[in-house]
């Protein structure tokens, strides 16, 4: 169930501040460009093997809200108080909808980054495969007191070949 603001749903008037409910699937999907700054420490002689970890900058480059599912109308959380109007119970909404939200996000996030990685030599090059935790400090909404205060967090798995260029 989840909290709509009854003027983002046309023919419905409820007083100021009054919410209904809706059980429908909301997914916010961000993409950033990120640039990190790592301190490596690489232990090993054949299989080498390091963590990293330092700060990184991020700038947002897309934002999209999709949501999905169709609904009765609630005025309750709970979902024991169905909306009617006029003594009438309303049909199921439908929520499918993509949303640009940019506006609604900031475009720079700082954050860290920490992680580990193995290398191991083959050829003139080396495998790699790296894992990172990245987690977001700054607070991503720019309108709190609407959306509330949200971070990013995200894993990342790197699998790849790397050659020496000297």
């Amino acid at each position: 169930m989840q909290p709509i603001p009854a003027d983002a749903i046309s023919g419905i008037t409820l007083p100021p501040g009054v919410n209904i409910y809706a059980n429908f699937k909301n997914a916010t999907i961000l993409n950033y460009l990120e640039i990190p700054v790592l301190l490596k420490l690489t232990l090993g002689h054949n299989l080498e093997y390091y963590i990293c970890f330092g700060p990184d900058i991020a700038f947002l480059t897309e934002v999209k809200t999709t949501t999905s599912g169709s609904s009765l109308l609630y005025m309750d959380a709970a979902a024991t108080m169905p909306f009617t109007q006029n003594g009438n119970e309303l049909p199921p909404f439908s929520f499918n909808s993509t949303t640009n939200v940019k506006e609604s996000i900031k475009t720079v996030n700082m954050g860290v980054q920490v992680g580990w990685g193995l290398q191991y030599p083959v050829g003139v090059g080396s495998l790699l495969l790296e894992g990172r935790a990245i987690i977001g400090l700054t607070n991503i909404q720019t309108h709190t007191e609407i959306d509330g205060k949200n971070q990013t967090g995200s894993l990342a798995i790197a699998l790849g070949y790397l050659i020496k260029i000297k």
